[in-house]
């Protein structure tokens, strides 16, 4: 069985209000009524968490102080941890039990070490005294002998005079439940997410459960089992429409046979993976005022003749994700000019003026698509635009001077 020791950092003693270093009196020694301050420094609110005591001894360290006989011993709640003031405002209420009722006998108190077992057949109701004072955070102990003495020995020194030199906690106890690990600490959708459990009895078995919104993942592992996993699916990004992190709650229950021992909650961040962004199709057509330009098809731009129309579609967040905004434009690629540009939620198409440009790629169609998690995706198309030439015939000729020769189509009498 597991044991803890913890030893006092401070022992002092008084009279009135002007304490002593070094040891911790109780009682009368002919010459003054003493008070005693022990305190164990290494003590906090989460000393004993986790654990179930079954037994506390009280090793003790005696002066020479007083005869060598068995005497009694009384605690005191403290009103603080340090070790200050009149003794009557340090002093709280005993421990257990009512004042002169309150107190254990030690054999021997005198000139050495000595043992006091606490538990539950020995001094019960001091043992879950201590304990329950100990588990609140509380690091003090008062020993005083209420007054009057029991008596004094010829010296002038009462019968439970006595001083503590030096004192240890010896706690007995076995761990409630097993604890774990997390690996990574934070997890990106389509990752691992691995829990590794410390446990305290290799005949207790577990379960450790993911949880995140209403997505769940349950592992049950057999006794002696330290290690467990979970892969992160991509669709658990579901649980966080709106962002691109959320919590995910990790519980590891131990269990002894079938009884519950205890569980505890642990978390990590999870990410959705860079690659969930939204998605849509980007389209344009061309058309015009101009029924020769118009006789060419949609997928034909004349320089001043062809107005742009660029069509959203099929535009869609993933796994949850919405859509909060859509963005288009159309720019002169030369120059980034902008020819016309729109957004709102609901945008699906831009059309623009006629443009006056001509070339390979003279213009650029965007459009980006932001989803509820603040992730963005843009595409876009440029989009080439053929220039008219007059001739004196009087013919219009589109022409691509860098295109073979049956590019060029030649329409008689006609003005585009």
């Amino acid at each position: 069985m597991p044991t803890l020791e913890i030893s006092a950092t401070e022992l002092k003693y008084a009279s009135a209000s002007s304490w002593t270093n070094g040891e911790a009196r109780q009682d009368d020694n002919g010459v003054a009524r003493y008070q005693g301050a022990i305190r164990f420094g290494g003590i906090n609110g989460s000393t004993f968490d986790n654990m179930a005591v079954s037994r506390i001894d009280l090793v003790m360290t005696f002066g020479k102080n007083g005869g060598a006989s068995e005497k009694r011993m009384f605690f005191y709640r403290s009103n603080g941890n340090e070790i200050t003031g009149a003794i009557a405002t340090l002093r709280g209420n005993p421990l257990y039990g009512a004042i002169g009722t309150d107190y254990f006998i030690v054999p021997d108190a005198y000139n050495g070490t000595r043992t006091v077992t606490l538990d539950a057949g020995n001094r019960p109701n001091l043992f879950n005294a201590l304990l329950a004072y100990l588990r609140a955070g509380n690091q003090t102990l008062i020993i005083w002998r209420p007054s009057p003495s029991r008596g004094t020995y010829s010296g002038g020194y009462a019968y439970d005079y006595l001083a503590v030199t030096a004192m240890t906690l010896r706690v007995e106890y076995t761990f409630l439940k097993s604890t774990a690990s997390l690996s990574p600490a934070n997890v990106t959708t389509g990752n691992r997410s691995t829990v590794n459990i410390t446990m305290h009895n290799s005949a207790y078995s577990h379960t450790v459960e993911w949880a995140i919104g209403s997505k769940y993942q349950k592992n049950d592992l057999g006794a002696g089992v330290t290690s467990t996993y979970f892969d992160i699916p991509h669709h658990w990004a579901e649980a966080i429409p709106n962002s691109a992190t959320g919590t995910v709650t990790v519980t590891l229950t131990t269990r002894n046979g079938g009884a519950v021992i205890g569980s505890e909650a642990y978390s990590f961040t999870l990410t959705a993976d860079s690659s969930l962004i939204p998605d849509f199709t980007l389209a344009h057509e061309g058309s015009s005022s101009n029924s020769v330009v118009n006789g060419w098809g949609k997928s034909v731009y004349v320089q001043s003749r062809s107005i742009v129309t660029a069509l959203l579609s099929n535009v869609a967040g993933i796994h949850g994700s919405s859509i909060v905004s859509r963005a288009i434009s159309i720019t002169a690629a030369a120059t980034g000019q902008v020819l016309a540009s729109g957004s709102s939620p609901s945008i699906a198409q831009l059309v623009s003026a006629a443009i006056h440009v001509s070339g390979t790629n003279a213009v650029r169609v965007s459009a980006t698509v932001t989803d509820s998690r603040g992730r963005s995706r843009t595409r876009a198309a440029d989009i080439r635009y053929w220039r008219i030439a007059r001739r004196r015939s009087r013919r219009w000729k589109r022409t691509d001077r860098t295109a073979p020769a049956c590019r060029t189509r030649t329409t008689a009498h006609s003005r585009a």
